[in-house]
């Protein structure tokens, strides 16, 4: 992997800051919603404690001594105006939003009986009011009141039994001879008969369904108690029978003497009614001031009062802007709270969901949940506890709408910086990583440039001045360079300086051998005289060579350029090969281009002596050695093939280095390697190339040499 993508991986690492702030803003809304909860909780505290007496939830003690089921309680809506009674239901879903029925228990597949109350009272005149019911019954078979029949029961009919603020009881029939107005009658019972009597201040409105009929009716809030049930009298006109059909009770088929002895009876209705009370909500009110929702409730989880705060103030506008919303469902999706909020349920007016149930056996708990308007609420219940126990519990609702406009602009003023500098430190390192990677890439070029593709050492190694350790690096190469140039230059002028400092002892040495001939010597001694001349010779010949390649390198630095015919020159070097080596066979294949060149003829020869030399040396006797002169572009390509071994391709880089030879040796003779030294030499002074190269048939070597028409020693 490369250093800038691995600069880039771990520069990844860096996200890990935005991901710490992210935890740290995640603790800090837990702290900030448990610090609600608290706060919560002991305004739910105080509020509670003074809520302990138990008139304030129950009509009576009694009421809380034997609780009856919450089935067959009825409760009435508190109405904010009076209701048009016609039958209708749409003001009643205009008021309250949502229909709210208590059906009858078990009822039949074709009778139902649901009904809705409420109960409007004026500001001003509290004591007076009405008590609106809203009955929607299901009956396919309707029977009305044959016209001037006086049998109480001769109809289907709504009977309602309500216990009064005085303490008697009372029970109220309304049916009809046809759909429209109607009066409500009061049962009474004389001699054992039972009686009706006109009550013109209930008055209701029968209004045909398409399953059956709804009933509206109003009645004065005075005559109203405590207590009241509701039953639906399906009157069976072929048995002279009515089922009834009360709320929160299963039907009961009764006979006309079951149902006399009943209202005769009368017992008290077995529910109660409940209703919001106007003297607890104003109590609650002032604390409703820090808290969006305040509710009472009883030990049924009734709603007893109710209040909100209210909302003075103006959105923000980035609140409403779709960049806060973005931001916010980001924060919910990465931070959120992943766990399923529970829904504070509300059911018919009555909070009996699990938080509300634990509350009133005497725990105070909070809860947060999810609210139909997708905001995250918080309610905090306490229970509200006299020396009868738990008789209700306080609950109060609050957002966390501050908590979230809190953490979430801390969020995203933290998730913006910490990117963007998480941005600019990728950009950065990975900028700085390209940059080392391109000084390094540089440096390797320059050490690979050293060695040029002859394998000569260039003269120059670019030093950089650069403080640091990729600038230590290069000056080390170039140090190296230096030793080695130093060295190379050493090695160069070694053959030289041994040929001169050699020839003076060496010529003491045969000058002696010599006048020893010329003295009487024994056999022995004659032998190791003769072993010592040819010695001697040996020494002589290593001399030579080494002299030849000093007196081209002379020759060349005191060479005085000429315009000269290189076809020449290899034409008649060429013919005369042929006489040289008479074993060989030599063939010439030169153009008829003048190839006129700036230089010096005699170096000419001498290479092309030295790569004849060379061919004869590995050509086998009667193979060809071919001498070619051809003229390119730009260049003069003078080629010299032999047919014989193949070059070690370990040496081919080596060939023209000063003594480095692959030949062996054979009938005494030495070879140093000056022979393609002393080529490359003369081939660089025409600043020419030279390469050596086995044959494409594999059948012997080829020295390819080019020669540039135009150098540095062409005269104007």
């Amino acid at each position: 992997m490369r250093l800038p993508l691995q600069l880039l991986f771990i520069s990844l690492f860096m996200l890990a800051l935005p991901w710490a702030g992210c935890q740290y803003v995640k603790e800090l809304e837990s702290a900030l919603r448990k610090g609600q909860e608290n706060t919560l909780l002991a305004s739910a505290q105080v509020l509670a404690q003074s809520l302990d007496e138990v008139e304030q939830f129950y009509p009576t003690t009694a009421y809380i001594n034997q609780m009856p089921q919450a089935d067959s309680q009825l409760y009435a809506y508190q109405l904010a105006r009076p209701m048009i009674v016609d039958g209708y239901a749409d003001d009643w879903v205009q008021e309250q939003q949502q229909m709210n029925w208590w059906p009858a228990k078990a009822a039949s597949s074709q009778v139902q009986l649901s009904v809705s109350l409420g109960i409007y009272q004026n500001q001003q005149q509290v004591s007076s009011g009405s008590l609106y019911f809203h009955f929607n019954i299901k009956d396919n078979q309707l029977h009305y009141r044959p016209y001037q029949e006086r049998q109480v029961f001769a109809a289907d009919a709504i009977l309602i039994e309500l216990q009064h603020p005085w303490g008697t009881r009372s029970a109220y029939l309304l049916d009809t001879s046809a759909p429209g107005l109607l009066r409500a009658k009061e049962i009474t019972h004389q001699f054992g008969q039972l009686k009706w009597v006109i009550r013109d201040d209930i008055h209701g409105y029968w209004q045909e369904s398409a399953t059956g009929v709804a009933i509206e009716l109003q009645m004065p809030l005075s005559i109203v108690g405590n207590r009241v049930a509701i039953s639906y009298l399906d009157y069976q006109s072929a048995t002279d029978q009515v089922v009834m059909y009360k709320v929160g009770q299963p039907p009961q088929l009764l006979t006309m003497a079951e149902l006399n002895q009943h209202l005769q009876l009368l017992p008290p209705p077995e529910g109660y009614l409940i209703r919001s009370k106007r003297q607890l909500a104003a109590q609650i009110e002032p604390y409703a001031n820090n808290v969006d929702e305040l509710l009472v409730v009883d030990k049924q989880g009734w709603l007893l009062a109710r209040t909100y705060r209210y909302q003075d103030t103006e959105p923000d506008e980035f609140e409403e802007s779709l960049s806060y919303g973005f931001w916010r469902w980001l924060y919910r999706l990465l931070l959120g709270d992943k766990r399923q909020l529970a829904t504070f349920s509300e059911v018919e007016n009555r909070f009996y969901n699990e938080q509300v149930q634990a509350v009133l056996k005497g725990e105070a708990n909070a809860l947060w949940y999810r609210s139909t308007s997708d905001k995250t609420k918080v309610a905090v219940a306490y229970p509200v506890k006299n020396e009868l126990g738990v008789v209700g519990a306080v609950v109060l609702i609050n957002s966390s709408d501050e908590i979230l406009t809190l953490t979430n602009s801390a969020w995203r003023e933290l998730l913006q910086i910490t990117l963007l500098v998480v941005t600019v430190c990728v950009f950065a390192l990975f900028g700085y990583a390209s940059w080392l990677s391109f000084r390094i890439k540089r440096l390797s070029g320059l050490a690979e440039q050293v060695l040029s593709k002859e394998g000569q050492l260039i003269s120059y190694f670019p030093v950089s001045g650069a403080q640091d350790e990729i600038g230590d690096l290069n000056r080390s190469f170039s140090v190296l360079h230096s030793r080695l140039m130093e060295y190379t230059h050493y090695l160069k002028g070694l053959s030289s300086k041994l040929a001169h400092e050699l020839r003076t002892p060496l010529a003491v040495i045969k000058s002696s051998l010599d006048n020893m001939a010329l003295e009487p010597l024994p056999d022995t001694v004659k032998t190791y005289q003769s072993r010592a001349i040819e010695g001697v010779d040996r020494l002589r010949y290593l001399i030579e060579a080494m002299s030849e390649a000093n007196r081209v390198e002379q020759s060349i630095a005191s060479a005085e350029p000429e315009l000269f015919s290189v076809k020449s020159v290899v034409e008649g070097m060429g013919q005369a090969y042929q006489s040289v080596y008479p074993s060989k066979v030599f063939k010439l294949d030169i153009t008829d281009n003048p190839c006129q060149l700036w230089g010096e003829p005699e170096l000419i020869s001498q290479m092309l002596d030295k790569l004849v030399s060379n061919a004869a040396d590995f050509t086998p006797d009667g193979q060809q050695i071919t001498i070619e002169l051809a003229v390119l572009e730009n260049d003069y390509l003078l080629e010299v093939s032999n047919e014989g071994p193949l070059l070690p391709e370990t040496m081919r880089h080596q060939l023209f280095d000063s003594l480095v030879s692959v030949r062996k040796e054979a009938n005494n003779k030495q070879h140093l390697g000056f022979g393609l030294y002393i080529v490359k030499l003369i081939v660089d002074f025409y600043e020419g190339e030279v390469t050596a190269d086995n044959l494409d048939d594999l059948s012997g070597v080829i020295f390819t040499i080019t020669l540039p028409k135009v150098n540095t020693l062409t005269m104007a």
